[in-house]
């Protein structure tokens, strides 16, 4: 029997309203969420748009379920 996998699905919206989703695991999903923040750590206050629009992508991600 194939392995139970827990799935999310991530909508992403272009500037022109077009819909892109992308289907990732939990475990993947805690790997970007953590990419992210270690990103979000390189920038200082020179880069506030780039930290902002980081700041941004991490409050859509649905929070991080702890691995069982």
């Amino acid at each position: 029997m194939g392995e139970l996998r827990c799935t999310t699905r991530l909508r992403i919206y272009s500037s022109h309203m077009s819909e892109h989703v992308i289907q990732i695991t939990d475990e993947e999903l805690a790997m970007l969420t953590a990419a992210l923040r270690s990103f979000l750590s390189d920038f200082g206050h020179d880069e506030a748009d780039v930290v902002r629009a980081i700041k941004a992508l991490l409050a859509k991600l649905p929070q991080v379920q702890p691995a069982r």
